[in-house]
Formats: C-alpha cells, structure tokens, sequence
C-alpha cells in the first residue's frame, strides 16, 4: 500500500505505521530500504513521509562506520569532536554527511537499476525525474528538499558567520 496504492493519502498514512513499526525493530532491512527508495518520488507528501526510515539506514550507515573505525559510537563521536576548524582531524558530523551520501547514491544504483531492467507490465514504476515548472529535476535533488529539513547535521544556525578575515589575514 506504501508504494502503490492511488490515493496519496493512504500512502502517507501507510508509510507513517512503517515508520512506528520499523522504531520498534519489526521491519526488516529489505522492507525499510523498498520503502526508503521511496524518497526519490516525486509527490513532495510522501517524500516527507519516508525520510524518517530513510535517515534510520543513513544512522545505519553512520553507526557502522564508527565502529568500524573503532569502538562504539559515543567514544568514536568524543575522539573525533566536531571542531571544524582543527587541521588535525576530521569531526564526526562529516562522517555522517558520508554516510548520507552512501546511503543515497545505493538507492539511486538501485532506482538505476530497477528502471533498466523493469518490463512495461510490471507495474512497479519508478520515478525517473520529477517535474517543477517545466524543468527536470533530478532524484538527489527531490530528495534534498525533504532531507534538509529533517537530518540536524544539515542545519546552518542562522548566527553561523565565516569570518574569512582572521585566516587569511585580509582585511
């Protein structure tokens, strides 16, 4: 019902009991990341919907960097800090934007390759480019617009301020 059913609303309502059921760990890998591919569709409704299970795979993915790196999460994220501006390392939050990254080139392979190698009587149609106003917009593109808004990695405070001058020595 999630990814086929006409009505966009019961869509969205399907995908948000997915959601409930995948927090209590009762939805397997293969069933988050079908409806997770979900986030390149082109409805903006449902792809605010998804993007709860699709940052669930990119924390996944975050997670399992870390301890590959070394450990468990919380000593990997104190380690590494999140000072931007030391040389000597990298901060935990540019892991995550790698893992966001991952996450979404696999789907967009995966939307590839589905697209390539579906038969017109499927059914199963995916999205292949969302249209707004007459120009093409690409999948990545879509599925910023509701990513954005949720990943808090991805928020710039508004007192953020570059102060370039003190770097570089120009004034």
């Amino acid at each position: 019902m999630a990814t086929v059913d006409a009505d966009r609303s019961v869509r969205v309502a399907t995908i948000a009991l997915l959601d409930t059921i995948r927090q209590r760990d009762l939805m397997e890998p293969d069933a988050v990341d079908k409806v997770s591919l979900m986030i390149f569709d082109p409805e903006s409704r449902i792809r605010k919907a998804v993007v709860n299970l699709f940052l669930s795979n990119v924390e996944a993915t975050y997670e399992e960097t870390l301890e590959s790196i070394g450990g468990n999460v919380e000593t990997v994220e104190a380690e590494l800090g999140n000072d931007k501006e030391t040389a000597d390392g990298i901060p935990y939050t540019w892991l995550k934007y790698n893992a966001l990254v991952k996450v979404l080139a696999k789907y967009d392979r995966q939307v590839e390759e589905l697209e390539q190698s579906e038969k017109p009587e499927e059914g199963n149609k995916l999205p292949l480019k969302g249209f707004e106003f007459g120009d093409v917009e690409s999948r990545i593109a879509m599925a910023s617009t509701a990513i954005v808004g949720e990943m808090e990695e991805l928020h710039v405070s508004p007192l953020t301020r570059i102060d370039l001058t003190s770097r570089t020595g120009i004034i």
